[in-house]
């Protein structure tokens, strides 16, 4: 669990951290890629491939508001202006009781 950033109350909350934000923007890379890439496939029909370029344009510019993002939330961190909710998981997936399918293998 994360603490919350010592300082104001006052501050700003945010609701993803520096990693998550990094996790979309992979995903949101591979998925540009692939755009680009079927945008460029001779087989594909020109509607196919003209709705590739579109997902990937829009991809592109989603692609520069969370990086925008995320340089406003690492600067503001370092500046102390932003404050981190305590983060805590509850997995159910990995739990030998909570899992039907483990629990099922176990027996």
């Amino acid at each position: 669990m994360r603490a919350p950033i010592p300082g104001p109350a006052n501050r700003p909350q945010y609701s993803e951290t520096p990693g998550e934000l990094c996790d979309r923007l992979l995903i949101i890379a591979l998925k540009r890629a692939n755009a680009e890439r079927r945008a460029r496939e001779a087989d594909l029909a020109p509607t196919a491939r003209e709705r590739c370029k579109i997902g990937a344009a829009r991809l592109r510019r989603w692609q520069a508001h969370l990086h925008r993002c995320l340089s406003e939330l690492l600067a503001d961190i370092d500046a102390g202006r932003a404050a981190l909710a305590p983060r805590w998981e509850f997995k159910m997936y990995n739990d030998s009781e909570l899992n039907p399918v483990i629990r099922a293998e176990s027996t």
